[in-house]
């Protein structure tokens, strides 16, 4: 097994994910207001946080339309907070009177729109928040829920007024069903509330701050099974015999010799020279791991139905390639499809990201016999040195 010196640890690409695993969150515009809009300060700041989870944090367009008019309506106290600045005068000190006017020249020259755009697009871009557009396609079946007063429209009132709300939460059911996953809603909303217990891509919770500590402690459970799962791969694959192993190493070997390698030499009389590999001969595999023994490995996401992870290898090969002296003007792969071929050994250092589908329900009893759905490769380096080589020239051979 090849080794080298262990780096420090790196949290996972991608949560671990479950049918009862949310990979998104959504806070509707009450919650805002519950918390006053404050959103520099707890626990809507936290936020910004979600995506070292692994969660993505989304902004429905009907949602961030009502918070931006809400918001400036309440950004409309900078107006207060200049006409008290304004009486300082009767009571302040020079220092004090200079620094009140300094700020209430400052708050003059933004509105409480302008006040609220900048807030909410600090807000947004702290943790690189997905805007969603409205999912009209769902038109429709909203359609038949305000007719069915279905929630999240009540039964009497304005109902006319749940209509962002709902289309909202089908733009939300539309993202979590083509991302195969779930969306954690955040609401004070009675009729949301029910709507999203209803939902099988939705999941709902009345309490901001309860909702991120769920995510905190799902991102600690879903740890716990991705180093499970990372030392169980790690043990299959330093089985030279296990069938996962074996499996993995076939695709290997049948993809290297399509890859584009590099190669070095040098010709030996100065000439341009012009090259071709034209066969690869894998002779071993070895994955790349530390000195303590463990492979350098990372689980990036898996669900019930799949598990994909990156690993390094290192191959072994007995490379061939053709050289021919370039001429300006000519047609130089004639050339190289005449001249000799010369062989070289070396390595190239693979970075693989293999997805694995198990017979039944992921688990470890099930993975080690999974099938290798799809392996993507990727050359990090090549060493395969020719060293010195005679360019073949048209009638001209040693």
């Amino acid at each position: 097994m090849s080794t080298r010196d262990r780096k420090a640890a790196q949290p996972p690409h991608l949560p671990l994910s479950s049918p009862e695993d949310v990979g998104a969150i959504a806070v509707d515009t009450n919650v805002y207001k519950e918390y006053g809009f404050r959103v520099r300060s707890q626990p809507l700041v936290e936020l910004a946080q979600v995506k070292e989870l692994g969660i993505k944090w989304l902004v429905p367009e009907f949602w961030e339309l009502e918070l931006q008019r809400h918001m400036a309506e309440n950004a409309d106290r900078v107006n207060t907070l200049r006409r008290d600045l304004a009486k300082a005068r009767d009571w302040a000190d020079k220092s004090q009177l200079e620094h009140a006017e300094k700020l209430s020249q400052a708050l003059a020259a933004e509105s409480g729109a302008a006040v609220a755009a900048r807030l909410l697009k600090e807000h947004f871009s702290s943790g690189k928040s997905e805007r969603l557009k409205t999912a009209w396609s769902a038109g429709p079946e909203v359609l038949g829920n305000y007719f069915a007063s279905r929630d999240p429209f009540e039964p009497s009132g304005s109902k006319k007024s749940e209509f962002p709300d709902a289309f909202a939460l089908a733009t939300l059911e539309a993202w979590a069903r083509k991302n195969n996953t779930k969306v954690l809603v955040v609401t004070r909303d009675a009729g949301c509330l029910r709507a999203c217990a209803a939902s099988d891509a939705l999941v709902v919770s009345d309490s901001l701050t309860e909702a991120l500590g769920a995510l905190r402690r799902a991102d600690e459970g879903r740890k716990a099974v991705i180093e499970q799962y990372e030392q169980l791969l790690s043990r299959e694959l330093r089985n030279e015999v296990s069938e996962l192993r074996r499996s993995i190493d076939a695709i290997i070997e049948k993809r290297l010799p399509d890859l584009e390698l590099e190669i070095d030499f040098e010709e030996d009389r100065g000439l341009d020279c012009d090259h071709e590999v034209t066969d690869v001969k894998v002779e071993r595999i070895t994955p790349v791991g530390y000195t303590d023994g463990s492979l350098e490995l990372r689980v990036f996401t898996a669900t019930v139905g799949e598990l994909s992870f990156v690993c390094e290898f290192q191959v072994r090969v007995e490379a061939k390639a053709r050289f021919a002296r370039a001429y300006r003007g000519s047609r130089t792969s004639s050339h190289l499809y005449n001249a000799p071929e010369e062989t070289a050994d070396g390595t190239v250092d693979l970075e693989a990201i293999i997805t694995l589908q198990p017979a039944g329900a992921l688990s470890a009893q099930t993975l080690p016999q999974a099938n290798v759905r799809r392996v993507e490769l990727d050359v990090r380096e090549a060493n395969i040195d020719f060293g010195s080589v005679d360019a073949w020239e048209p009638g001209y051979e040693e």
